[in-house]
């Protein structure tokens, strides 16, 4: 359905193109009256384009305040006067046009028509068809005339040199050659209709305002593939070394891999990995040559013997920290506590509970102190009374006791935990902690650790956790001992056995080690290669994006044309059918003339034609001048001229159509009483 002007058609094309930054530049145009974007909006706008959701939405469209235009001062053509050399007029005529209307008529030859000429001059541009110097003069001299407008102070002068359409302005005129040329040629309907009601420049508006972001958008990614294209450069270079690797060849075209690169480098954490590979692929390489072996023997002997030591040491120190020679004098004198509470009462006076036991002890073995009637005791033989006997019962069960059991154990583990503290000793001496084929960092580690659990091995302290950790550590050395001792033992072995084997092992090792590094080496560029990631995000949005506009601008291009077919050409259609019907009381179609479409932008041209032919070649004189007329009716509707000259506008009228043309141009009148009519006629 037609809208009543563009405002409706570019509503419907925001709808279609849904997108917040064509929104915001309809809002630029429609809504806010910008005719082109400054520097602040197209950036805005652009802002939009690369975050939506930073737009607020579009606003409803506010109904404009109308503002009553001034009245029109009419600008009469007042005067023609002081004719020299021009046609045949007299210097002495003076043509008073003071009236908003002015008939000037007069028979063949009278004049009017030089007349006409002048009026001519004033109002077209052309260079006139027929002489304008009175050419029975002799010489002709040279033509000239003044005229006077209501707006002019003094009267002004007219001559050749002045040029022609002074006045074009201000004068439209009618006459046989504006009528030929409306019937044979294309009328233009925006030189009919008014415009501007119809807002049509929105939509070269809109499309400057498209044009302009689409040229910021393309410096944008100009920019951005220069910068993409010396920020590969630089990768590519950092990653030289890498042979077969996607980051040494890397261009625009293999920009969706930079995401798996990047997050290689995000996860790398194989520092002792690419360490281990790297000290595997020494060896190897030692292992393809004599002397290299022979390197390889010796490191094997000093790994070993170190690594065995580590193992004494590591066992013989949890050995001790398992004992926990503290904790078992502890339990000893608490049961030798117990114990001398229980033999309190044996115990005779001045002695003490060890040199009682030491008294017991033997006689125990001399005699069955749990049954010892009918003997004599031990000691000094005489005979055992019931009271002697009741005291030799509580001496066995002093022996006997679970306690004394206890202590007894207890006395053997704590000399078990003393010889393996003693046993620890000759590892005091750190010298035994080297190797000369063995990194430095693992020999300085190692001496610390075993220094710091040789801390926590005495004999009156308890294990601290810095001591526990401190063996972990030492533990821990003692595997990548084993490990590294085990990798020369193979690799002796292969190397002895099958070079060949030993060779794969070795390229199967670079590879590992160039994949690590590569990583490593990502990691490290991790910064460059998100910039780079980021570059190549926005090309792609470029990329995706700039094409658009092209249809965008084609769709702008179609609506305008679908608006100034609904708005323009149906209205000028509109008004030359009314004036049809007002000249010869028939609609157009009863002379069987069609307007066919000339072009394909939005300024399409109509040319009048009946059956496809031209009218000129159809229609009678009168007809023709007709429809001429019907047409230029139709432009005074719109014309801005304040001053309309016809001359001789009903030739070929038979009476009736006389009649229509001055009823028309009285109604004429009525509504355009701004203008001043000057009308050239034979009667």
């Amino acid at each position: 359905m037609p809208h009543s002007d563009a405002t409706g058609y570019v509503e419907d094309l925001r709808s279609e193109i849904n997108q917040p930054w064509f929104s915001l530049l309809c809002q630029k145009a429609v809504i806010e009256g910008l005719s082109t974007l400054d520097n602040a909006a197209l950036d805005e706008v652009y802002a939009v384009l690369l975050a939506p959701t930073s737009y607020p939405g579009y606003p409803a469209a506010s109904a404009a305040a109308a503002i009553a235009a001034p009245a029109a001062t009419v600008d009469y053509l007042e005067s023609l006067s002081a004719f020299t050399s021009f046609k045949r007029l007299s210097a002495t005529l003076n043509i008073s046009l003071t009236k908003p209307i002015n008939l000037i008529f007069g028979t063949n030859g009278s004049g009017k028509s030089s007349v006409c000429d002048a009026l001519k001059v004033l109002a077209s541009s052309a260079n006139p068809e027929r002489p304008l110097e009175n050419v029975r003069a002799t010489p002709p001299g040279v033509p000239s005339f003044t005229f006077k407008f209501r707006s002019d102070g003094t009267p002004q002068v007219w001559q050749p040199a002045n040029g022609y359409g002074l006045r074009q302005q201000q004068v439209k005129h009618f006459d046989t050659t504006v009528a030929i040329g409306n019937v044979q040629n294309s009328v233009e309907p925006g030189r009919v209709v008014e415009l501007s009601p119809f807002k049509l420049y929105l939509f070269e508006v809109l499309k400057g305002m498209v044009v302009a972001l689409r040229d910021k958008l393309q410096g944008a990614k100009h920019a951005n593939d220069s910068a993409i294209g010396t920020a590969l450069g630089d990768v590519r270079r950092a990653f030289d070394a890498f042979d077969g690797l996607p980051l040494r060849t890397i261009n625009e075209a293999g920009l969706g891999a930079l995401q798996a690169e990047i997050d290689k480098g995000a996860s790398y954490a194989e520092d002792a990995l690419l360490m281990a590979n790297r000290a595997t692929e020494a060896e190897l390489i030692k292992g393809t040559s004599e002397d290299g072996l022979k390197l390889l023997q010796s490191e094997v002997r000093e790994v070993d013997a170190l690594h065995k030591n580590l193992v004494t040491f590591s066992t013989a120190v949890a050995e001790f920290w398992k004992a926990d020679l503290v904790g078992l004098n502890e339990q000893l004198a608490a049961k030798q506590k117990e114990q001398a509470v229980v033999a309190e009462t044996l115990i005779p006076d001045g002695a003490t509970l060890e040199q009682l036991l030491a008294l017991v002890r033997p006689a125990a073995v001399m005699c069955d102190l749990d049954n010892a009637e009918g003997h004599v005791c031990p000691l000094c033989r005489q005979e055992l009374n019931a009271p002697e006997l009741e005291l030799f019962k509580k001496y066995y069960e002093l022996l006997n006791s679970t306690l004394e059991k206890d202590i007894q154990n207890l006395h053997v583990a704590i000399t078990s935990a003393v010889a393996l503290h003693d046993s620890i000793e000759p590892f005091r001496n750190l010298a035994w902690i080297r190797g000369t084929s063995i990194a430095i960092e693992i020999l300085v580690g190692l001496t610390k650790d075993v220094g710091e659990v040789l801390l926590d091995v005495n004999l009156v302290s308890r294990l601290t956790t810095k001591g526990k950790e401190a063996l972990i550590r030492v533990q821990g050395t003692m595997a990548e001992l084993a490990s590294l001792l085990k990798s020369k033992q193979q690799t002796i072995s292969t190397a002895s056995n099958d070079r060949n084997a030993l060779l794969e092992q070795l390229r199967l090792v670079r590879i590992v080690i160039q994949r690590l590094e590569y990583a490593k080496l990502a990691s490290s560029k991790l910064e460059v290669l998100k910039v780079v990631k980021n570059k190549a995000d926005w090309k792609a949005f470029f990329d995706s994006t700039l094409p658009t506009f092209t249809a965008l601008l084609r769709k702008l291009t179609e609506a305008a044309k679908v608006a100034y077919d609904e708005l323009v050409i149906a209205d000028f259609r509109a008004r030359l059918e009314a004036e049809y019907l007002a000249l010869t009381e028939q609609p157009m179609s009863s002379f069987g003339v069609t307007l066919v479409p000339r072009g394909s932008e939005a300024t399409v041209t109509l040319l009048p034609q009946i059956g496809g032919k031209e009218i000129r070649s159809i229609l009678s004189e009168g007809e023709q001048r007709i429809h001429a007329l019907a047409l230029f009716f139709a432009e005074l509707e719109s014309c801005k001229h304040s001053v309309i000259v016809l001359d001789d506008p009903v030739s070929s009228f038979d009476y009736n159509y006389v009649g229509n043309f001055c009823i028309r141009l009285r109604d004429w009148f009525k509504t355009h009483t701004d203008k001043q009519l000057i009308i050239l006629a034979h009667s």
